[in-house]
């Protein structure tokens, strides 16, 4: 088995994401990657494209959030997890939150190529909605993860259209009902450590 210290991540891949990712949410001189909205989702399924080709595990947490693991000799250990947000703020840059997630991959994917297998599960996260700038409220998606919204911003209505959080989650497939809850959707005491850019 190879030394993880030997293997490189993948460049070409990471070259190609955010290709990608500028071709499907530029528009004019930036990047829009509204939150919960057709831009972030763009983002979000080219990113769990890239995770399923590469043979990750991929899952979609109730409200929306992305995470692609690659799995660990002992599943029951706490794994480490990184990544980033792949919402933008309005004509943002491609790179901005982007390049965590990407980075992540990336490293995920040389790993299992070389058929590298970690002691514990190592988890790429895409985190829904940080910026927010569309409902005027900041990380959404991570505290939304861990049950620290309080239920009220439910009611939040959309700067560009009006609808509330709550109704566009719906719209996107999601589930309000663990923030109503205030219910974790990831439990501190399986988590060894966090990395982001």
């Amino acid at each position: 088995m190879p030394m993880a210290g030997a293997i490189q991540p993948d460049l070409d891949l990471a070259a190609s994401l955010f290709e990608s990712l500028s071709r499907a949410t530029r528009r004019g001189r930036g990047i829009v990657r509204d939150s919960y909205g057709d831009g972030e989702q763009a983002a979000h399924d080219l990113l769990r494209s890239a995770a399923e080709a590469a043979g990750l595990e991929v899952t979609i947490d109730a409200i929306g959030n992305l995470s692609m693991t690659l799995p660990g000799r002992d599943r029951e250990a706490p794994s480490v997890i990184m990544g980033s947000h792949l919402d933008s703020v309005p004509q943002g840059g491609n790179f901005d939150g982007a390049a965590g997630v990407v980075a992540g991959v990336c490293v995920l994917t040389a790993l299992r190529r070389a058929r590298y297998v970690p002691g514990f599960d190592l988890t790429v996260m895409g985190i829904r909605a940080e910026e927010s700038a569309w409902f005027d409220i900041a990380y959404l998606g991570s505290g939304g993860a861990f049950g620290l919204l309080d239920p009220a911003c439910l009611s939040i209505a959309r700067s560009d259209n009006g609808r509330s959080l709550e109704a566009t989650l719906k719209e996107r497939g999601f589930d309000p009902q663990p923030i109503r809850e205030r219910r974790r959707l990831l439990d501190p005491a399986r988590i060894r450590a966090y990395l982001e850019k």
